[in-house]
């Protein structure tokens, strides 16, 4: 009873601890500037940014220090000392308020900021300042105060007014201003609080209330109330409506913390958040709305190296981050990020891996032995070592035994055991665990693994625990995973070298199978093993796999991340509640993402995770209601719920835009002139005539930066000259543009912005020209046009001069010409008529082919009076021989060339005894060299014959032909085979033949070279062999027919469609088939000239 009674206590005080715990997460992500390494002194006294970002410290020696996210700078402010106001007005404008004066910053001709002061513009006789303890700014003024006076410059103004705030009210301790419901809200540490408005000054009702104090900072709280940071009693809220006043309800419960030192600033955050800073290396506190305490951000807490708070500033409208000051640094504290974490300041002693939640603590494994959370006497989370021995931990889990649930650490020096008791046991002291996984059913039974390979069975008597079983050189390498996913079905990765094994436990036998590449596993690399929905999945050097418990084997998974992380070497995978998914590996560098699916795909989060620190994640864990990862010395605490933040408005800024020659075009920002005469800064190009170049000074560098504060040195740029470059450049971290001797015309460089997050800003544009040279000017082109028209009727004059007398010499000559050219034409005309006369008596007539071939057909068609095609026929009994010639070119010199073709014809055919086609083909290609052989050299490779030779022998029964650069057509019946086989669309013609489902028309190939002197004399010519089928027809043609233009289209007819028309017009004799030939022909041509001799001859074996 007394046991039960103590662990419920101890549930209910870590539950309360829990709750009311500070820096339950961690604290935020902290980035530190050594003030040394600024143009500053070590002192900050306030802060504040303008309208584009940029960031701006008053600094103690004097001057303003800039951040603009890539350059520290310095303003000089001259008369003023230590800066101790700076205020950014409605319109973007920064004043300051020093110590010997005040006025604001306004860029010179070229953009750089400069210090204006107002001290000369004020209607007072009294000109010696007090050092200015605070400023304020509405839509319409700009208000400072030194303790007792009240400075109001109208922006409409040139003047500036004062109202003496100790002789109207005896008000002479003012340390604080605010812009308040139209109104400027005073606070007087005697006095109290009053409210100016429309050139008048009087007390708010219940105003005295709020003093005595030490007004440091008043901030609306809500539309009735103020928010005091009051630098003794800290924060309080006063009811502008009631008048009533009361201390802001902190909670402080007994561990809570209360802040030491001086407040010395407050400010608003994102998510109505205060943040509170305290001198005394107090530190930063961050409150909710309502008080609770959330985080306290110290040098004991986090990674800040002096934590006197001497000024604080956060744009909270715009979800940016907290930015503070302390003595020698300034401090970023990434607030809006989702990611808040522990650093050695917080007790992280080493590296860290697993990190386990049990009985309301943080466990987390780390080298030099198991850490602990735990709320330290100021109620802040920490974390120390449990036990006093430091052996590394390796894995972590909470598993739930008949005593209770327990928590087991793997360690190098056995196995520890922590109870609800929050006693330390350790177990097997000398073993060295690797890994280790207890069993889904009995969780008293665990299976561990060691450095050597050794895999051990550990047994839970209810007392101890202890090995019951030792397996031995079962696998090689250290075991680095274990998982289980059925009963006796055991996963082991191990590594050096790696491998994959699974452990089949049977009562009486053990059994090992190892998977490989075989298997699905394409990687050298295996990290680890994780169960998520009952499935394996193994992480490796190429992505995640999946087990195929059907196939037993591995493949590539996509349904827990889609496709993105493929080729990525994974080390580790979880899942949330949520069903999440979270990763971690390793790309172009270290990585960790959440996964979510939707019915959309999945949605990956990555960049998100990208401001983490570039180290290998050895730990993802869900603990506490969020993610955890183990990062070196830190734990990183992720919020879910601000992984689609913005993080913060950015802009991109032109720094510095030079020309070649050292003109500079702009130099610190743009802006634009009020009808005052005052300059307002701004980050575009103002709307005024652009900038126009001579082209001497054509040469231009870009600078740029972008006031994203998170990891701003991993911002990456990509930008293009519109007018020059065709595409974006890809994204670099580079923020400086060169360009060279740009050629004449208008330009526009645009310039975009990706943080690191992922997020990307706006373009950012600037417009110029670039004249054309004084070569290519208006005044140079019509001096040009000038001269070249002067010179060009000089020209003409000449030339008309000298055209006249050549005219009257040509027109002699051209008379005579043309009395010569009629003369040849009338002989060249008798010489062709007679020459056509010649071939036509000695080329045979259709008659002749009939007395051969009764059923066949000669349509010869000369494009002129002579024919460069030729027709021949010779009968040798029983045997008709026939042939199909085209010579070489046209007119007279081809009509004799048949000539000479038809003689050596008749002389091969009157020789004794038989000759096949090849070899009248080879005796007419020798004839032809020798008669050939008496031209000139460059006169032969004219000379050509293409010649069809066709054999119809009814002795003998066969067809033969043999061809030179030309073809015949052979048509047949199809067999019955083939019809079936066409019909059951299973016959295939080979090219050059067509089909109708009746005739097969086959093209058959001469050799590919015409007759001529360029022929080698051993030839062979090819011989194709038939018997002699009846109704097989022939068909002899050169290429006028197929290469004939149609009157319309002026496309060629094609062999392939004559080969159609051929098949066609089968069924008819070949008296009617040239019939539809020349009709067909005639309907191609149209109105069209012939375009060549045409010659087809058809002929049918009756």
């Amino acid at each position: 009873m007394k046991k039960g009674l103590k662990v419920t206590i101890l549930l209910l005080l870590s539950s309360l601890s829990v709750f009311s715990q500070v820096n339950r997460y961690g604290t935020p992500l902290i980035s530190r500037f050594d003030a040394s390494a600024t143009p500053g002194e070590l002192r900050n006294l306030c802060i504040t940014m303008d309208s584009r970002g940029v960031m701006y410290f008053g600094n103690e020696s004097g001057g303003i220090v800039t951040y603009d996210g890539s350059r520290w700078s310095r303003i000089a402010t001259p008369g003023i000392g230590a800066v101790t106001s700076l205020i950014t007005d409605t319109r973007g404008i920064v004043y300051a308020g020093g110590r010997n004066g005040f006025g604001f910053l306004q860029p010179d001709n070229a953009g750089r900021l400069t210090y204006i002061s107002l001290a000369g513009l004020t209607r007072s006789v009294e000109r010696n300042y007090s050092p200015i303890t605070s400023g304020a700014a509405d839509s319409n003024h700009v208000c400072f105060s030194d303790g007792r006076r009240l400075f109001v410059s109208g922006h409409k103004s040139d003047s500036v007014t004062v109202t003496d705030l100790e002789n109207e009210l005896g008000i002479r301790n003012v340390s604080a201003l605010l812009a308040f419901d139209n109104r400027i809200i005073i606070a007087d540490n005697q006095e109290g609080l009053f409210a100016f408005s429309a050139d008048r000054t009087e007390r708010i009702p219940g105003g005295e209330k709020a003093a005595p104090a030490r007004f440091v900072r008043l901030l609306p709280y809500d539309r009735d109330n103020l928010l005091i940071g009051d630098a003794q009693k800290g924060l309080m809220l006063f009811n502008i409506r009631t008048g009533t006043i009361a201390r802001l309800p902190v909670v402080t419960e007994s561990k809570t913390t209360v802040p030491g030192g001086s407040l010395t600033d407050v400010v608003l955050l994102p998510g109505n958040l205060i943040a509170a800073g305290y001198s005394d290396r107090g530190g930063v506190y961050i409150y909710s709305h309502e008080g609770r305490l959330l985080q306290h951000i110290s040098e004991r807490t986090a990674a800040v190296a002096e934590s006197s708070v001497t000024a604080m500033y956060c744009n909270n409208t715009s979800n940016s981050q907290l930015w503070f000051c302390t003595s020698g640094f300034i401090n970023r504290a990434s607030i809006s990020m989702p990611a808040s974490g522990f650093t050695p300041a917080g007790g992280i002693t080493s590296v860290c891996g697993t990190v386990a939640e049990y009985a309301g603590a943080i466990y987390a494994g780390a080298e030099d032995g198991l850490l602990v959370s735990y709320t330290d006497p100021s109620g802040v989370r920490r974390f120390r070592r449990k036990g006093s021995q430091g052996a590394r931990v390796y894995s972590l889990a909470v598993v739930e035994l008949r005593e209770g649930s327990v928590l087991l650490a793997a360690t190098e020096n056995g196995l520890l055991q922590i109870d609800r008791n929050d006693d330390l046991e350790r177990f097997l002291p000398g073993l060295h665990l690797t890994a280790a996984c207890n069993s889904v059913r009995n969780p008293g039974v665990m299976v561990s693994g060691s450095p050597d390979g050794t895999i051990r069975t550990l047994i839970y008597d209810g007392y101890e625990w202890e090995v019951r079983h030792t397996i031995s050189n079962a696998v090689t390498g250290r075991i680095s995973d274990i998982e289980q996913t059925a009963p006796g079905e055991w996963w082991l990765a191990t590594s050096d070298p790696a491998s994959l094994v699974r452990m089949h436990c049977e009562s009486n036998d053990t059994a090992f199978i190892v998977y490989g590449r075989d298997s699905g596993v394409r990687s050298d690399t295996l990290n680890s093993l994780a169960v998520i929905n009952d499935s394996l999945y193994l992480c490796t050097g190429r992505g995640i796999c999946v087990y195929d418990r059907q196939n037993d084997t591995f493949r590539k998974d996509h349904n827990l991340t889609g496709e993105t992380f493929d080729d990525a070497n994974i080390r580790m995978v979880t899942s949330t509640p949520e069903r999440e998914i979270v990763i971690s590996g390793c790309d172009s560098r270290n990585f960790d993402a959440m996964v979510t699916t939707t019915r959309q795909g999945h949605v990956v989060f990555r960049r998100q995770f990208d401001f983490l620190p570039d180290l290998a994640t050895a730990g993802i864990s869900y603990a506490d209601g969020s993610v955890w990862l183990a990062k070196g010395q830190n734990l990183f605490v992720m919020d879910k719920s601000k992984l689609s933040f913005r993080y913060g408005d950015f802009s991109t800024l032109f720094t510095r835009i030079i020309t070649g020659s050292g003109l500079v075009l702009m130099d610190g920002t743009f802006y634009t002139d009020t009808k005052e005469g005052q300059r307002i800064p701004s980050p575009i190009q103002p709307d005024k005539p652009g900038i126009t170049l001579p082209n001497s000074d054509n040469s231009l560098t870009f600078s740029w930066t972008t006031t994203s504060y998170i990891d701003e040195e991993k911002t990456e740029y990509r930008h293009r000259l519109e007018g020059y470059d065709d595409d974006w450049s890809a994204w670099e971290k580079r923020n400086y543009r060169d360009f060279t001797n740009l050629p004449s015309g208008d330009y526009r460089f645009v310039v975009k912005a990706r943080t690191i997050t992922g997020f990307e800003g706006e373009e950012l544009s600037y417009s110029f020209s670039v004249r054309k040279p004084w070569l290519t000017s208006l005044i140079a082109r019509l001096f040009y046009a000038a001269v070249a028209g002067w010179l060009l009727f000089l020209l003409i004059r000449y030339f008309a001069r000298r055209l006249r007398i050549r005219n009257r010499r040509l027109d002699s000559l051209l008379r005579q010409r043309n009395e010569a050219t009629a003369r040849g034409k009338n002989e060249i005309e008798g010489l062709e008529k007679y020459a056509g006369l010649v071939q036509q008596t000695l080329l045979p007539s259709e008659r002749r082919l009939g007395e051969a071939i009764p059923n066949s057909f000669l349509l010869n068609r000369p494009r002129g009076t002579v024919s460069g095609d030729f027709f021949w026929i010779a009968r040798q009994g029983e045997r008709s021989i026939i042939a199909a010639g085209d010579c070489t070119g046209h007119g007279v010199h081809s009509a004799l060339r048949t000539v000479m073709a038809l003689c050596f014809l008749d002389e091969i055919a009157d020789r004794p005894g038989y000759m096949s086609t090849s070899e009248i083909l080879r005796e007419f290609r020798y004839r032809l060299t020798r008669a050939f052989s008496t031209l000139p050299a460059g006169e032969v490779q004219h000379e050509g014959i293409d010649i069809s030779l066709l054999s119809v022998d009814r002795g003998r029964k066969t067809v033969e032909y043999s061809g030179a650069a030309m073809q015949c057509f052979r048509v047949r019946e199809m067999s019955d085979q083939e019809k079936a086989r066409w019909d059951n669309g299973e016959f295939k013609p080979n090219a050059g033949t067509q089909v109708s489902g009746k005739y097969l028309l086959e093209t058959v190939y001469g050799d590919r070279v015409p007759l001529g002197m360029h022929l080698d004399g051993d030839h062979v010519f090819t011989q194709h062999t038939w018997k002699l089928e009846k109704d097989s027809s022939y068909y002899l043609f050169t290429d006028g027919y197929p290469d004939q233009f149609n009157g319309v289209t002026g496309k060629k007819f094609m062999r392939r469609n004559m080969r159609k028309l051929i098949l066609d017009i089968q069924n008819y004799p070949m008296s009617k088939q040239k019939e539809i030939l020349e009709e067909r022909l005639g309907s191609w041509m149209g109105k069209t000239q012939q375009t060549d001799d045409i010659l087809v001859a058809g002929l049918r074996i009756d």
